[in-house]
């Protein structure tokens, strides 16, 4: 037989197995986690953190909420932080024209009413106490300033009107999402 026929024989005919010993991968097993010497195309998402919030009780004073988020790992230096935030807003007062503002801080957005403005919500001539008003926003903060951003929200509320952020039905959340820039 000629070696082609007897290679042809081998893979049709059954084989076998004893005492084989199995060859590690060239690729071989992680040791760790770490990637090193990677290029990561610009827009992907490297990581993601959310927290929900704990509703922000009945009052009328300007406060910061949130709790200071930051993501569970530095971000690179050239990253993008994408914040995000949904709730619903209760007035509490039912008088009219009851003010709410609300601004994203932390990183480098700046801080209380310097931050970046998500709204500036009137309830105007209504009169109706308990109205649920829903809101989600976000904003994308593209110099952090930092490798370990921390963000949260600030609530500016008019100082005669009674509001609050419920986490009855629908919980608050503020969401972080870091993304490669170019």
């Amino acid at each position: 037989m000629t070696k082609a026929r007897d290679i042809a024989s081998m893979l049709t005919s059954t084989q076998t197995l004893s005492n084989k010993t199995f060859v590690t991968p060239a690729l071989g097993i992680p040791a760790s986690g770490t990637l090193t010497n990677a290029t990561f195309p610009a827009g992907m998402v490297r990581q993601v953190r959310t927290n929900a919030l704990s509703a922000l009780a009945s009052g009328s004073s300007a406060t910061l909420w949130g709790g200071g988020l930051q993501l569970a790992n530095a971000i690179l230096a050239t990253s993008d932080v994408l914040v995000m935030v949904s709730g619903v807003i209760v007035d509490r007062s039912g008088n009219d024209n009851n003010r709410v503002a609300m601004y994203f801080t932390g990183g480098g957005l700046g801080s209380t009413t310097s931050g970046v403005k998500l709204f500036d919500y009137y309830f105007s001539y209504h009169g109706l106490v308990n109205r649920r008003v829903p809101f989600a926003g976000q904003t994308l903060d593209t110099a952090p300033g930092s490798t370990t951003p921390e963000y949260q929200m600030y609530i500016d509320r008019g100082s005669s009107y009674n509001s609050q952020i419920d986490a009855g039905d629908s919980v608050p959340n503020l969401t972080l999402m870091e993304i490669i820039s170019s």
